[in-house]
C-alpha cells in the first residue's frame, strides 16, 4: 500500500497511527515506532512470500472468494504445521541439560 494524504487523513480521523512507508521515508525513519513496525512488516512479508511460493501452488485454482478463502486457510495451516515440525526437529538436536 502506498502512503497518500487521503489515507493519512482517514487514519487520523479514526485515531489510528499510520506506519505506511512513504516514497521518501527519511523523515519517518527518525520515529522509533515507525522503524519497529517496518521491521515487523518485513518479517510478515517474508512469511507471506514463503506461503505463496511453497504452499499455494501455481496457479491458485480455487474459484470464488469462499473457495479461495478456504483454500488459503488450509495452506496456512499446512505452513504452520511445517514450522512446528521444524521446531520439534531443532529441539531434538539440542543436547538435554539435566539438573544435578
Amino acid at each position: 500500500m502506498r502512503a497518500s494524504k487521503q489515507i493519512e487523513t482517514d487514519l487520523a480521523q479514526r485515531d489510528m497511527i499510520s506506519h505506511i512507508c512513504p516514497r521518501n521515508p527519511i523523515q519517518k525513519l527518525k520515529d522509533a515506532s515507525f522503524v519497529v513496525h517496518q521491521k515487523r512488516r518485513a518479517q510478515t512479508e517474508g512469511r507471506i512470500g514463503i506461503i505463496k511460493s511453497c504452499f499455494l501452488g501455481t496457479p491458485f485454482r480455487n474459484k470464488g472468494f469462499d473457495s479461495r478463502e478456504k483454500g488459503l486457510a488450509w495452506r496456512i495451516l499446512a505452513h504452520n504445521l511445517w514450522v512446528l515440525a521444524r521446531l520439534d526437529q531443532e529441539q531434538k538436536k539440542k543436547p538435554l541439560l539435566l539438573a544435578a
